[in-house]
């Protein structure tokens, strides 16, 4: 079976016929006009979280302070046609990149994680946290063994 693909006003469709393409097209557009178009912002430590909704679906970027010349992480290649899972996985990499600890993480970007994120998060801090401490035993041990009496490092 041929499968026609029509652009209409940037939105594709695909069809049997260009006119079956271009009806998709037209649903998918007049789809993507309805609901709500409101951004979400939120700013801490310095970093900035945007979220907000293109045609084609909600997407985020996170704007770092310290980046040269103003450049900043790339907005999620997939937008998400839900704004409530993008809003959590924004938030997710947003704490995850900025905060140390998941009781370091303010109450506004909390609400915005699903469970199962913030559940993730958590996992990922407890990690980070074993990783952390067991990268100091080790350098412990190493200074250890380096002024120890009788060894010689040279």
């Amino acid at each position: 079976m041929v499968v026609r693909r029509v652009t209409y006003c940037g939105i594709e469709g695909e069809g049997p016929t260009a006119k079956a393409a271009r009806e998709q097209a037209e649903r998918r557009l007049e789809l993507a006009m309805t609901g709500s178009y409101n951004p979400w912002v939120f700013r801490d430590c310095q970093h900035t979280l945007f979220v907000w909704r293109e045609p084609t679906g909600w997407t985020y970027r996170i704007v770092w302070p310290d980046f040269p010349n103003g450049q900043h992480l790339q907005p999620n290649i997939v937008p998400v046609d839900d704004f409530q899972c993008v809003s959590s996985k924004a938030a997710y990499h947003f704490a995850q990149s900025v905060y140390t600890g998941i009781k370091s993480i303010p109450i506004e970007l909390t609400q915005k994680l699903s469970l199962k994120d913030r559940h993730e998060l958590q996992m990922y801090y407890e990690l980070s946290a074993r990783a952390l401490q067991n990268e100091q035993v080790d350098q412990a041990r190493a200074y250890e063994l380096d002024v120890s009496p009788g060894h010689s490092t040279g």
